[in-house]
């Protein structure tokens, strides 16, 4: 079973963040102890109230924070 990783967004952290999402991926300080190359389940909530889950996969750790890649996204 894989880790759920589970990231709510704010106004703020969407703006900050639609260029990586964009991109299919996020910066995240939700995934703390993910090791690097570890898949999980991204699951996003919008500040619409949207919720969407993707699979991810930890890419990169930048001090407290990991950059998780969406599986599948072209």
């Amino acid at each position: 079973m894989r880790p759920r990783v589970t990231v709510t967004l704010s106004a703020a952290d969407l703006h900050r963040e639609r260029p990586n999402l964009e991109r299919g991926s996020l910066l995240t300080a939700g995934a703390a102890g993910l090791a690097v190359g570890a898949f999980c389940d991204l699951d996003l909530t919008f500040p619409s109230g949207e919720r969407f889950t993707i699979p991810a996969r930890a890419v990169l750790a930048v001090g407290a924070a990991t950059v998780l890649a969406f599986e599948g996204y072209d």
